[in-house]
């Protein structure tokens, strides 16, 4: 089963807090909002993971590229639809032209 995230919101709504933190690592309890989402998609047995960036994508990589999930994460930065479903579709072994691709570790 194939899950995605969307991570490429500015978070307008939730000024001020998000003009020093990017929406999808704003701590709850100490944890990025975008880890519950992650470990929630993997607890329900998604086996190939995407992870949309676009706003903030320099600070939100980082955190997706030194977690460790269990199952293979795509990360890419789509701006257009045309680009969005073709992410969606990709195997998580054939990221599309410009996302980076990362095997799961374990």
């Amino acid at each position: 089963m194939k899950g995605i995230v969307l991570a490429a919101g500015r978070g307008e709504r939730l000024r001020p807090f998000t003009e020093e933190i990017p929406k999808p690592l704003l701590p709850v309890v100490n944890i990025p909002v975008l880890e519950f989402a992650l470990a929630s998609l993997e607890s329900a047995g998604v086996d190939e993971l995407g992870v949309n960036v676009f706003h903030a994508a320099e600070r939100i990589m980082p955190y997706l590229e030194t977690r460790h999930p269990r199952v293979p994460l795509v990360i890419s930065r789509i701006t257009t639809a045309a680009a969005f479903l073709s992410f969606t579709c990709a195997p998580a072994t054939g990221a599309p032209c410009g996302s980076r691709t990362r095997p799961a570790s374990g």
